[in-house]
């Protein structure tokens, strides 16, 4: 296919697949992400016949596209496809395919998984954050040359696993590439805050053109009544609760505040240095910071239950 050889249009952000039932998931995939930037929102509509019963793979192939459709969803699909198809035996006599086709990180991942289940320990399940902030969050061709290498650091960015991890990549560009211009320092703070959010029980984060933070907790994860008591003044005269189908609350702009109105970043971007990168539009950054503020209050909840 033309798309797999890497056509490629940044100006374009729709698509429509027709005959969607008829693709594969990782085909659906491979071509849904030919649209859309970080600060560029896509579509892709996905057509089917009418009136027609669908073949049970093929509805479940299209409830899995529409329900991975976050940044980083594509370990769940390859996972959810393997149920799809069926997976066989990862250490036994009913193995197929190659390790080339999933790749060396995921078939480790899964290999190590699998032996942990067989010894029977615990593998702990990992939860992945739907995250939406309308900034430039990669790494610049201008900035890191080498595609083989931006591909490297973006596959080591993935396993970053706590603040120090982001700390450390941080540095570790700054020493081999230079300042990191403003897309690459987005990022970092991006990974960092997912991180954080994981480990405080936030399963879904998104920062609206309007300039409103949403967070969404799991079932597990929903604060308890003083952190609550907390929250809400941090964020008097701005703060909402949604509890209709999960717990979760809105943070309003501030009265005067202007609405998210995102731009391109420049590669050339100067540094400043620290986490708080700056963002394209001060109402995202006033939304970031309304974000780490809320990260610190579940942390230090987190913190206090932990010494009782």
């Amino acid at each position: 296919m033309i798309i797999e050889a890497g056509l490629d249009f940044p100006n374009v952000n729709t698509i429509i697949i027709n005959r969607a039932d008829r693709f594969g998931l990782a085909q659906i995939y491979q071509l849904r992400g030919r649209v859309g930037r970080s600060d560029r929102k896509a579509y892709a509509y996905l057509l089917v016949p009418r009136g027609k019963a669908l073949a049970p793979q093929a509805v479940k192939r299209l409830q899995a596209i529409s329900e991975f459709d976050y940044l980083g969803a594509g370990y769940r699909i390859a996972m959810r496809d393997l149920e799809i198809r069926g997976a066989g035996n990862l250490l036994g006599v009913e193995q197929s395919g190659h390790v080339t086709a999933v790749g060396l990180d995921l078939y480790t991942r899964m290999l190590r998984e699998e032996v942990a289940r067989l010894r029977g320990e615990s593998v702990p399940e990992e939860r992945e954050i739907r995250m939406s902030v309308p900034v430039p969050a990669y790494l610049p061709s201008e900035y890191v040359l080498d595609s083989e290498e931006r591909m490297d650091i973006y596959r080591r960015v993935s396993r970053i696993a706590d603040a120090a991890g982001a700390a450390g990549m941080r540095d570790e560009l700054r020493d081999r590439f230079g300042p990191p211009p403003e897309p690459a320092r987005n990022l970092l703070r991006l990974v960092e805050i997912k991180t954080r959010a994981t480990a405080t029980g936030i399963e879904r984060i998104e920062i609206t053109r309007a300039g409103t933070l949403y967070a969404g907790f799991a079932a597990a994860g929903v604060p308890d009544r003083g952190t609550i008591a907390g929250i809400v003044e941090c964020f008097a005269g701005r703060l909402a609760f949604l509890t209709k189908e999960s717990f979760g609350m809105t943070v309003r702009p501030a009265k005067g505040e202007a609405p998210c109105a995102p731009r391109t970043a420049s590669a050339g971007a100067p540094d400043r240095g620290a986490t708080r990168a700056g963002t394209s539009d001060s109402a995202v950054e006033s939304r970031l910071a309304d974000l780490e503020n809320l990260l610190k209050l579940l942390e230090s909840s987190a913190k206090k239950d932990s010494l009782t």
